[in-house]
């Protein structure tokens, strides 16, 4: 049972260290984005927001 117990223990441990690694990665491919976005120009930035939010739109219709 203690083993049980310590198997268990260290799979949650390499998924809280997986889960850290994958926030660094989001929060590092955010500073990117808004980096790049931040240097477009405005009708560029404009087609890219339209383009997003149909993209969603049609994530949300197919989920349904």
């Amino acid at each position: 049972m203690k083993n049980l117990i310590a198997e268990l223990l260290v799979k949650l441990a390499e998924k809280e260290a997986t889960a850290k690694g994958q926030m660094a990665q989001i929060e590092a491919l955010e500073i990117v984005v808004t980096a790049l976005v931040r240097k477009l120009e405005p009708q560029q930035h404009l087609a890219i927001t339209t383009s997003i939010e149909t993209a969603i739109d049609n994530v949300g219709r197919c989920r349904r």
